[in-house]
């Protein structure tokens, strides 16, 4: 360190008061990398920086201490949209958490902090106040700034690191998000023709679908896949249909309007309706009809005679009022489908035992 002094070398003063400020705290850096890399005659790009968070223990998390490491630059995503953007904001967030916010206080955390205290500590050793400028000596700077430097380097290293993270993970989010984005420029454009055709905003009779639900099981491709699709071929009519595929549920209005109740709110009266019928069905010209019972009488005999209410999933108030109900009174059984497999229909399913001897029974 001495002959490094001795040869011109030198950590530059440093006086700030924190590293809150961004484009000052990317100027420091980049300055402090070529300061390092004419002590070292190497960059610190490629050098290895061990990063750690330990997770606190918490109800989620019962063991506590578990260790998660950011990633690589440029080792962000998997093979779909959402686990890249998934890990694009983890990582983001990590780097957060381990550089902090550059703030010098008791409570502050963080490597920014860190990194701030050491390079203040290396410069007033290369840099004595006028009073021990004369009796500081080049030996004396070397051994005072050796006890900061090398944890300063470190430091940089995992900072600069991090940076180069951070910076890749916002590539990944802007690259990622910009078809999202289109889809909701597109959505946005025709949900302003629906407004002009419709006075006011009416209650919803369906619940959508999550966007990467997968909506289409044959080519396993998500609903937002499918609006993607038709926004790339700027096809309104398309889009539109695949906007429909993403209604997978009924919310009570829904649900009273496929089974023809009007403004009936209470359960008993759903309950009641789904007792005695399938539900309201429309045919392709806009006729109405209530789905027959495959059986018209009850079945004769010692048969059980078993029935259940196959549904869409409906809100989760109205669904668990219905679950208390299930199987109660020898009504219905109400069983509710995922993915929007049968549709918004509400349909009956009734089987009968054909086992006429005790045991178990064969529907």
């Amino acid at each position: 360190m001495q002959a490094r002094l001795e040869d011109g070398w030198e950590f530059p003063e440093y006086h700030e008061a924190d590293l809150i400020n961004v484009n000052d705290r990317e100027k420091l850096i980049k300055e402090w990398k070529n300061v390092v890399k004419k002590l070292l005659g190497s960059g610190i790009d490629d050098l290895p920086a061990l990063l750690k968070i330990e997770k606190p223990k918490t109800e989620d998390n019962l063991d506590g201490g578990i260790v998660a490491h950011p990633g690589a630059p440029g080792d962000l995503g998997g093979d779909d949209i959402f686990t890249k953007i998934d890990d694009a904001h983890r990582e983001k967030a990590w780097c957060a958490k381990l550089l902090g916010d550059g703030k010098v206080s008791v409570t502050a955390r963080g490597l920014l902090k860190d990194l701030h205290e050491l390079a203040g500590a290396c410069s007033k050793a290369t840099h004595p106040s006028i009073f021990a400028f004369w009796s500081s000596s080049t030996d004396s700077k070397a051994r005072e700034l050796s006890k900061h430097l090398w944890k300063f380097v470190a430091t940089l290293v995992k900072v600069n690191t991090l940076i180069n993270i951070d910076m890749s993970a916002k590539k990944v989010l802007d690259l990622q998000l910009q078809r999202p984005c289109k889809v909701l420029e597109f959505a946005e454009k025709e949900l302003a023709y629906v407004r002009t055709a419709i006075e006011g905003t009416p209650a919803s009779p369906v619940t959508a679908a999550d966007l990467a639900k997968t909506l289409d099981r044959l080519q396993g491709k998500s609903w937002l896949q499918l609006l993607d699709q038709a926004v790339q071929l700027d096809d309104r009519r398309l889009f539109r249909q695949e906007v429909l595929k993403g209604a997978t549920g009924l919310t009570l209005i829904g649900l009273r309007s496929v089974l023809n109740l009007g403004q009936a709110m209470d359960a008993s009266v759903i309950r009641t309706a789904l007792n005695s019928r399938v539900g309201r069905m429309v045919t392709p010209d806009g006729k109405e009809y209530e789905a027959q019972w495959w059986q018209a009488a009850a079945p004769s005999g010692p048969t059980m005679h078993y029935e259940y209410r196959i549904l869409p999933e409906l809100e989760p108030g109205i669904e668990e009022q219905l679950r208390a109900f299930s199987g109660q009174d020898q009504g219905p059984t109400y069983i509710f489908t995922k993915l929007g497999i049968i549709g918004l229909y509400v349909l009956g399913f009734e089987a009968v035992s054909m086992n006429m001897l005790p045991g178990p029974d064969t529907t």
